[in-house]
């Protein structure tokens, strides 16, 4: 199960489109799951993501986030999240 977690710990060394797959995976709906494929498709084979495929990547993640954080299973491992401009702790 990927939890809040291992989401927070993938941000912090910058593995956004990991978690883009991971919550398309567990929330999205079969365009979220297909868009996301493509864009981790072309992230690996370039290295870099075209400001395009960012902006549809970030617009999913915004969607399905709210369902990660508020999934039972998913924070249970998490005692407490301090979250200041972006940045948070998790302890």
């Amino acid at each position: 199960m990927f939890t809040l977690k291992q989401y927070y710990e993938n941000e912090d060394v910058n593995n956004h489109t990991e978690n883009a797959v991971q919550l398309a995976k567990l929330y999205g709906d079969p365009e979220d799951k297909c868009e996301i494929v493509m864009i981790a498709c072309a992230h690996e084979a370039r290295g870099y993501l075209e400001r395009k495929e960012q902006l549809v990547r970030d617009d999913i993640v915004r969607k399905l986030f709210p369902q990660l954080q508020f999934d039972e299973s998913a924070t249970k491992y998490v005692k407490r999240e301090v979250m200041y401009n972006g940045l948070h702790n998790i302890q």
